[in-house]
């Protein structure tokens, strides 16, 4: 087995439906918007219906929608507005609305702007609220747009079409009619996808804003104090001497739970080293104890498939949640091994060769593309749908002519939930022997050709994952792509909607074992607290290569809510896995800091600190003593050089 190495880009957007309804103290609804496309359907009946609540509704003053592609055009008299944040194709909404029918000094309790979006992508969407910081008509167009604030007021996750959604802006409209803040209106952003949303000039299921206030409580007249009348003036007692007060008792450090009920950090393990289960011998199942007794998640290696995959053995009586066969997604392997099984080979010269050589991408000499790092990996056509379902349903149905017949009901026992996606690859010039050419244009791929089948590639993947195999989970390889490229293009954040687990197979070092600058550190520590916070994907790091205690504090500074775990293909020592399973921080109770030249951050049970410098070595007080939990040391102060991590618990 090959170690699971690839240059591959992947990234998405966590789904979740937020609607609900406002029940005002005294109300006040806002009728806005008036951009979008031509067409004017209002779609299908709402759940929830804001313009039924009661209160008055007043029209908005103007509306529009403005498009990157076409920056010099006004939408002000469309019935939809779109949304989108495709490359170089992107859409915005532009709203402003009368708020003047609050009264001045009031409380807003709860304000709501409420859109009705008629149609969306494929992809799980959002909608997000930016204040607009300039002045702006209908006729706005892309090229004279204003600025927009840099962070969003409020946002709200769409799953599907035919529905209201609301997001909350209490404080941009408490600004408004405290007059701190000129209503210049909002946009309408998505961070994902595309949104088509009814505008104010639509038949009906407008957008509404609605509005809860109430008076601010003034405070009462002070009550008139009568003259006091004199007083004869007592002789005076002398006053004793005051008690000192007590010596204050230090209130105990709470005490860690024993054992491993609730773990600070979850395991993923690969079962490489084990072979065929039909011929594992008794210290195989040694190892294979170790790691179904420690793990959360595991990747099986395709020699313990053919015959009979060891997930159910891992699953069975464990809390194993998923298991599942490295694959390579990115290309398909030539190499026709029978003898190793390797269900690539198999499936690229059995079947793809014979039946489908169209799936193979080709340059304009008409030489297939391989991987430049291993001229047997081949790239295919993810943008051809055939191939996506073919790819996925062999997993299931394997067809007959691949292997003689041999993979016969090999997945058919459903002991595997999981599949991991290797070499995913986005857009990767530098990783391909030559540039393909889109069998869809005749032309050599341009980024966004390339990531828009990628795109619907993966879509389709997560569909029939969820529609056909029992919700599925898969595990994705993300290689360093991030510490460059996450926050810079949308595609990756809005990808990271279709996978589980994203694996940072490069983390806080290459996979020589040197440690990455801290520029990029930071970079790659960001990109996993964003998926931790906005993304459905679960960062998994490794802590194999470099300092594990540096890898691993490095992940406790983001890690939450459940979500980040650590991985090694080798199987970790008994000693580690001890010291895992009885980790027990509780609850993060701050979130990541850069204080005294560290990042930093408390916990309920402890505290960790980093110094991933390049050339600093920093001295910090702990302000208390607490036990070093790599060496077991009771400490007040930690000295860290460049690179290294510590955690630490309350003695």
């Amino acid at each position: 087995m090959r170690r699971v190495i690839s240059p591959i880009k992947l990234y998405m957007l966590v789904l979740s439906t937020v609607l609900y309804l406002c029940v005002p103290v005294t109300s006040y609804a806002f009728s806005f918007f008036g951009g979008g496309s031509s067409g004017g359907s209002s779609g299908k009946a709402p759940t929830v219906n804001p313009a039924s609540l009661p209160g008055a509704k007043l029209s908005s003053t103007q509306d529009t929608y403005i498009d990157q592609r076409k920056e010099n055009k006004s939408f002000g008299s469309d019935s939809t507005i779109l949304l989108s944040s495709r490359s170089r194709q992107v859409k915005q909404g532009l709203l402003k609305f009368n708020t003047s029918g609050v009264p001045k000094g009031s409380i807003v309790t709860k304000a709501n702007v409420w859109v009705y979006v008629s149609r969306k992508g494929r992809s799980n969407s959002s909608v997000a609220v930016h204040e607009a910081m300039g002045s702006w008509t209908r006729s706005t167009t892309w090229s004279k747009k204003p600025p927009m604030s840099s962070t969003s007021k409020g946002s709200v996750s769409v799953s599907k079409a035919g529905n209201y959604y609301a997001v909350d802006v209490t404080g941009l409209v408490q600004d408004w009619v405290d007059g701190s803040q000129q209503n210049n209106g909002i946009y309408l952003v998505t961070k994902s996808g595309e949104i088509y949303v009814n505008s104010a000039e639509n038949r009906k299921y407008k957008p509404v804003l609605t509005v809860e206030h109430k008076p601010r409580q003034t405070e009462p007249a002070p009550t008139p104090v009568p003259t006091p009348v004199p007083t004869p003036v007592a002789t005076p007692v002398p006053t004793p001497a005051p008690t000192a007060p007590p010596s204050p008792v230090p209130t105990p450090a709470p005490t860690p739970a024993p054992g491993a009920v609730f773990p600070t950090v979850e395991i993923a393990c690969a079962s490489y080293t084990l072979p065929n289960r039909h011929v594992a011998n008794s210290s195989d199942y040694v190892v294979a104890d170790k790691i179904k007794d420690n793990c959360t998640i595991i990747l099986a290696g395709w020699s313990a498939g053919p015959e009979l995959s060891w997930c159910p053995y891992f699953r069975e009586g464990s809390d194993v949640e998923f298991c599942g066969p490295y694959d390579n997604w990115g290309y398909m392997n030539s190499i026709n091994n029978k003898d190793a099984w390797v269900v690539s080979g198999d499936i690229y010269n059995d079947y793809i060769i014979p039946n489908h050589p169209e799936w193979v991408l080709k340059d304009v000499d008409g030489d297939k593309v391989y991987n430049a790092w291993g001229p047997h990996e081949h790239l295919m056509d993810h943008g051809n749908m055939n191939y996506v379902e073919f790819y996925f349903d062999f997993f299931i149905r394997v067809p007959s002519s691949v292997a003689g017949g041999r993979w016969k009901g090999t997945y058919a026992e459903k002991g595997w939930n999981m599949r991991f996606l290797d070499n995913f690859l986005v857009y990767a010039p530098e990783g391909w022997s030559s540039m393909p050419v889109n069998p869809s244009t005749g032309n050599t791929f341009t980024r966004s050709q390339r990531e828009d089948d990628v795109l619907s590639a993966a879509a389709r993947l997560r569909q029939l994952a969820d529609t056909e195999a029992g919700g599925m989970r898969y595990f994705a390889n993300v290689w360093s792509d991030v510490e460059s490229s996450y926050f810079d293009r949308d595609i990756y954040p809005e990808l990271m909607q279709y996978i589980d687990y994203a694996l940072f197979e490069a983390w806080t070092s290459n996979l020589e074992g040197q440690h990455v600058s801290e520029e990029v550190w930071l970079r790659r520590v960001m990109a996993a607290q964003d998926m931790i916070q906005n993304r459905r994907a679960e960062p998994v790091v490794q802590v194999e290569f470099g300092d594990f205690w540096f890898a691993l504090s490095s992940l406790l500074l983001v890690r939450e809510n459940g979500k980040g775990m650590i991985w090694s293909q080798p199987v970790l020592s008994d000693s580690t896995f001890q010291k895992m399973n009885n980790l027990d921080l509780g609850k993060p109770r701050t979130v990541m800091s850069y204080v005294n030249n560290a990042y930093q951050r408390e916990w309920e049970r402890g505290k960790v600190i980093v110094n991933p410098s390049d050339s600093r070595t920093v001295t910090i007080s702990l302000g208390g003593n607490y036990r070093d939990y790599e060496t077991g040391n009771i400490v007040s102060s930690v000295t860290l050089s460049p690179k290294k991590g510590k955690i630490f618990v309350n003695p």
